[in-house]
């Protein structure tokens, strides 16, 4: 078949065009669209941690007998970027094309989805425990009453004189 459709282009002297098989980009799904590096500014977290990680976490409780309007994944995105990036649910919404009533429901059903994995992965030290925690923190930056730390997000922290008052803490912290 091939042969006599090569015969005929050849005695019309046109050349047989070869097909590039194209593939087809979904633009309302970031994970598809945007760069790995634009993807973690947006929220906070790598494609692969979403997809393969938080997913997983959350996606057998949103199996349900009732519609999804959106997909999960989309959902997740959602709330990712609200939480990470701490702007109003209005301009998640734009950024995303939704509505921001729409936005709040996401927002408030992975709220409650996340917290309730808590138990699972934050662990608070016992009496014992926060003792010994308290002392080795303030043993390696002289910072009293320090049990733990979260993702290592700097704060104000007040002023706690002594002789290097001014060089104790990082650059972003407040001297009261």
């Amino acid at each position: 078949m091939y042969r006599i459709i090569s015969l005929a282009l050849q005695a019309n002297n046109l050349k047989p065009r070869r097909f590039v098989s194209r593939k087809c980009i979904d633009f309302s799904n970031p994970v598809e669209v945007d760069s790995d590096w634009k993807f973690r500014v947006r929220y906070r977290f790598t494609k692969h941690t979403v997809i393969h990680v938080i997913m997983p976490l959350v996606e057998s409780d949103l199996k349900s007998g009732h519609g999804l309007q959106y997909l999960p994944l989309l959902q997740l995105l959602v709330t990712l970027r609200f939480f990470g990036k701490g702007s109003f649910q209005m301009e998640v919404g734009d950024t995303m094309e939704l509505f921001q009533p729409t936005v709040h429901r996401i927002i408030k059903k992975f709220a409650h989805l996340l917290a309730s994995k808590r138990p699972q992965f934050v662990k608070y030290p016992g009496h014992q425990e926060a003792s010994i925690l308290r002392k080795t923190f303030f043993a390696l930056g002289g910072i009293p009453g320090i049990i733990g730390a979260i993702d290592c997000t700097q704060i104000c922290v007040f002023n706690l004189g002594g002789n290097n008052s001014e060089t104790s803490g990082a650059e972003k912290v407040s001297f009261r």
